[in-house]
C-alpha cells in the first residue's frame, strides 16, 4: 500500500514538469534565423571577406553611369523583448540585453550578373570608417541604421554579408560583458536575391533580433547573430 501511494504521488509531478519543457522548445522554435553562415566553408580575404578591400576596387568601377544603379543597406530590430528591462539571471541559452554594442567593419554582396554584364563579382559597399550599432536601441527606438550609398553593377544579386569584429553587451541589471565572437559568428550572410536597376537605388534591409543573438555558454557570452527578416525597398 505504501509503494502505491508513492507511485500516485509521483505521477502529477512528472505531468507538471512535462509542459514547461514544452514550452521552452516551442519558445526557441518560434525564432527563424535566416543567417547562413554557418555555411561558409572558405574565405578569400584575411579579415574572413570575399571582396575588395575598400569599394574602389570594385568591379562596378569599370562599368559606366548607363550600366549601373545604386545600393543602400541598413539594419533594423524590430524584436520586442519582455526581459530586457527587467532585472533577470538566464544561467544559459539566448540572453536578454539592455544593449548590443558592435562593431561593423564591412559589407559586402555578391553580383551574378545580368543579360547584359557578366557577374561573379564580390562587391564592397562605401560605407566608410567601421561603425558602432546598438542593435538593441533601435528596436527601442524604432529606427534603422543606414550604410551609405554605393554605385553598383545594374543586375541580380544574390547574397549579402555584413562583417562585425568586436560585441559588447549590458545586461538587464546594469552589468557590461564582453562578447565572445567565434569563427564564422562575426559574419551575416543572406542568401537572398535582389536586383539593382539602371539609374535607380535599392534599398535593402536586414532585421536582427538582439534578443536572441547574445548566447551564454558554460558562463561565457557569445555572438550568435540572428537574422529574422530580409527586406527589399521598404
Amino acid at each position: 500500500l505504501l509503494s502505491l501511494l508513492v507511485i500516485a504521488l509521483a505521477i502529477p509531478v512528472t505531468i507538471l514538469a512535462l509542459p514547461q519543457q514544452t514550452h521552452f522548445e516551442q519558445s526557441a522554435s518560434q525564432v527563424h534565423n535566416i543567417n547562413s553562415a554557418v555555411e561558409i566553408s572558405n574565405t578569400k580575404n584575411p579579415d574572413g571577406s570575399m571582396g575588395p578591400e575598400i569599394a574602389d576596387g570594385n568591379f562596378s568601377n569599370s562599368l559606366t553611369p548607363s550600366q549601373t544603379g545604386d545600393l543602400t543597406v541598413f539594419l533594423i530590430n524590430t524584436s520586442e523583448s519582455e526581459t530586457a528591462n527587467r532585472n533577470v539571471v538566464i544561467n544559459a541559452g539566448p540572453q536578454p540585453v539592455s544593449s548590443l554594442q558592435v562593431t561593423v567593419n564591412k559589407i559586402e554582396v555578391y553580383f551574378e550578373g545580368s543579360s547584359a554584364i557578366k557577374g561573379g563579382y564580390w562587391e564592397t559597399l562605401n560605407i566608410g570608417n567601421s561603425k558602432v550599432v546598438d542593435l538593441a536601441q533601435l528596436s527601442k527606438t524604432n529606427t534603422l541604421e543606414s550604410f551609405g550609398l554605393t554605385r553598383l553593377a545594374a543586375g541580380k544579386y544574390t547574397e549579402a554579408r555584413v562583417y562585425i569584429s568586436r560585441a559588447i553587451a549590458t545586461l538587464p541589471n546594469g552589468q557590461v560583458v564582453k562578447v565572445n565572437i567565434d569563427n564564422y559568428d562575426g559574419i551575416i550572410a543572406i542568401k537572398r536575391s535582389f536586383n539593382i536597376n539602371v539609374s535607380r537605388t535599392t534599398n535593402i534591409t536586414l532585421d536582427i533580433d538582439s534578443e536572441h543573438s547574445v548566447v551564454k555558454i558554460n558562463g561565457q557570452y557569445y555572438f550568435k547573430p540572428v537574422v529574422v527578416r530580409f527586406l527589399e525597398n521598404i
